[in-house]
């Protein structure tokens, strides 16, 4: 009975409401339409009084605009007649400046100028073209303002997206040594002065010779600790003889180097010296005694601070030699037109990507000039098309407006663009600095992009890169071991020579002795690292221990040429046989038992194809991966574990008696068995 009146409550009460409700809904919707209405009425004044200050100001700034203060040439904007443009600041300091007081308009121009320039230097990678952020004000500005220096003319003519994301050409001038050839070149030098940091050295003095360009006749100047700016010349030599300074020659280079006895590549490069006002010009050929092996040995181990500390590197990309100019008179192709102004516009050069240029140029080709290439914080190129532009901050090439900002990259094997390397080599250490400034994987890549390269003399593979050695030994603290560093011994010794590389010869037997066989040094060929292929996070363990080094030098420099050079080293050892396929260095591996337990690469081609020989392997490192990574996709199955060993001989060496000599590199998937059971002290020449 009692639930009975509780439903009968509860029935009641919502009849009650309902009723209530229908009867109240003539007098509610009067009330809300009315409070709807203040609300669309109240909002619609607040927008007329403020406006979005970039709309009001291009849809012509007819209205009040409440809260934000105008200069008076902002002001005058809102009086120009249609069609017709006004008289702005003149320039972007000004304008600036007018924005810092408190005008709206000229601080918004100011913060999408900047916005713009970095839009242009680092074209953002969108999916969708429509999410790019346009600088509305800033291009309405540019279209109805009239602006003496032009900062924004490229913004008039084209939409946003074109100024970003197009190519934007510039006329090459017909006579690389016109005024309008070196205008380009000094704005790229000057814009590097005010806006960056690159040029490191003000405060450094000069090479221990420099060609003195303040008078009419050059001379070579001993300087004694003289501190001013100067140029160098990355350049070839070639196979035509070149002007050098000898010790019989040395007195008269000093008083006095014709003009006419000057190759011709040499007048360029003094002419364009003088013409950046500066009076000091190194060249390695007239500035190193050739025939003393005391100053070349000395001057080769600080070569790297002399194009450190240069205020401008001058590189001839395609001259074959010192009697090949740069400053030639350049004519435009069968389908390009000379203009009465002497230009013409490049109708291929710019889809010719960067690193085509350096990989096609006879200059990249030499192996001392990545140092000078690495080390140099400003180069200018002079290539057969045009010339390029590479500071610490930007590139920029001369048949195009655009200016690209450095961007960290990551490293592409012969890119020819190692500009994270080059910044941590270039840039200033601090006082006491807590950890290498230079990652050891930023070595790896200086031999990878070093090995390709040609010398004319074998024994310069090391002092051809003792300038970056003795920079990367400054920034890291590291004992440095023939090519090698000891405190990340275990990964430098992990280099290979991949197969197929051409023309290059690849028997030992024939190959001239260019340092011990553990180091990439002894090879000729194109080197590349296993380190630099796995994942930063993959779990790696290695066992190998340096003992003992001994490193003999022929000449002064310790990181130039070797004599003699042998290490002791313990590590897990195990005997096996290598037996190669096809001809090539590529090799499989059995143990004593006949099983084939890995394959590997050798650094020379050894044998006859087939036969196997024997060998032993020497464990390196220990690196995890999963197995799916290299067979079925199986999570349920444990961790593998990729070893990594040299492929060892045994040899008689005169000097270090029974020792084994590197033959290649190693590897093999096995589960966490270990490699081999015994421990073993080994001499390796």
């Amino acid at each position: 009975m009692i639930l009975k009146s509780l439903s009968d409550l509860r029935e009641g009460g919502w009849a009650f409401i309902s009723f209530a409700g229908l009867s109240l809904l003539p007098f509610l919707i009067p009330y809300a339409a009315s409070v709807y209405l203040t609300m669309i009425i109240l909002s619609t004044i607040i927008k007329y009084f403020t406006p979005d200050y970039e709309t009001a100001m291009i849809k012509g700034y007819k209205r009040p605009v409440i809260g934000l203060s105008l200069c008076w040439r902002c002001k005058a904007l809102k009086y120009r007649p249609r069609k017709s443009k006004i008289r702005h600041y003149d320039d972007y300091k000004t304008l600036e400046h007018s924005g810092s007081r408190g005008c709206w308009v000229c601080k918004t121009i100011c913060d999408q100028f900047l916005l713009s320039k970095q839009h242009r230097e680092s074209p953002p990678v969108l999916d969708n073209p429509g999410d790019l952020n346009v600088p509305r004000l800033l291009i309405w500005f540019a279209r109805h303002t009239e602006i003496k220096e032009g900062y924004l003319d490229q913004l008039k003519e084209k939409s946003y997206s074109q100024y970003i994301y197009s190519s934007d050409p510039r006329s090459l001038h017909h006579d690389l040594s016109s005024n309008a050839s070196f205008t380009i070149a000094t704005d790229w030098i000057e814009t590097c002065n005010k806006e960056h940091r690159c040029y490191q050295g003000q405060d450094s003095p000069l090479p221990t010779r420099v060609i003195d360009l303040s008078q009419e006749e050059p001379y070579l100047l001993v300087s004694n600790g003289l501190r001013a700016p100067y140029v160098t010349l990355s350049h070839c030599w070639g196979r035509k003889q070149t002007l050098t300074t000898t010790l019989s020659t040395l007195d008269e280079r000093k008083s006095k180097i014709s003009i006419e006895s000057l190759p011709q590549l040499y007048r360029d490069a003094a002419l364009i010296t003088r013409r950046l006002n500066i009076k000091y010009l190194w060249i390695d050929s007239l500035c190193i005694i050739q025939d003393s092996n005391d100053d070349w040995s000395k001057e080769s181990a600080s070569m790297g601070e002399v194009y450190q500390f240069a205020f401008l590197t001058i590189s001839a990309l395609d001259s074959q030699d010192c009697h090949q100019g740069i400053l030639t008179q350049r004519a435009p192709g069968d389908t390009e037109s000379l203009k009465e102004d002497g230009t013409f516009i490049p109708l291929n050069t710019l889809q010719r990507p960067r690193r085509n240029v350096f990989k096609e140029s006879a200059l990249c080709q030499r192996a001392w000039v990545l140092q000078e290439r690495l080390l140099s914080p400003r180069i200018l190129y002079y290539s057969a098309a045009e010339m390029l532009w590479e500071c610490l901050s930007c590139t920029a090439r001369e048949s195009s407006n655009r200016v690209t900002a450095y961007q960290p990259t990551l490293y592409e094997y012969q890119s020819y663009q190692c500009l994270d390397v080059k910044m941590q080599l270039i840039l200033p250490l601090d006082e006491n600095p807590s950890y290498p400034i230079s990652p050891p994987s930023d070595w790896y890549i200086i031999v990878a992009e070093y090995t390709p390269c040609c010398l004319t003399r074998a024994s310069d593979k090391l002092p051809a890169l003792s300038g970056l050695a003795s920079i990367f030994k400054r920034n890291t603290s590291y004992t440095y071991l023939a090519g090698l560093w000891e405190e990340d011994f275990a990964n430098g010794l992990l280099w290979f020579a991949p197969i197929g590389q051409g023309q290059r010869n690849e028997e030992r037997s024939i190959q001239p002795y260019r340092g011990p066989s553990w180091s990439w040094v002894s090879s000729n060929l194109r080197i590349r690292y296993k380190t630099l292929v796995f994942r930063k996070d993959a779990y790696a363990a290695t066992d190998i221990k340096l003992l003992s080094s001994s490193i003999q030098h022929v000449g002064q420099n310790p990181m130039g040429e070797i004599a003699s050079a042998k290490i002791m080293v313990q590590a897990y050892f195990q005997k096996l046989f290598y037996e190669t396929q096809r001809g090539t260095r590529s090799c499989f591996l059995y143990d004593d038992e006949g099983k084939r337990c890995g394959s590997g690469i050798l650094d020379f081609k050894d044998g006859e194809s087939g036969a196997r020989e024997e060998c032993g392997g020497l464990w390196v490192t220990e690196r995890r991966v999963w197995t799916f990574e290299y067979f079925d996709w199986d999570h349920t199955a444990p961790p593998a574990y990729l070893l990594h060993f040299l492929i060892i001989e045994r040899v008689y060496d005169a000097v270090a008696g029974n020792c084994w000599r590197r033959i290649g590199l190693g590897w093999a998937m096995q589960w966490r068995t270990g490699f081999g059971t015994q421990r073993s002290d080994i001499v390796l020449v």
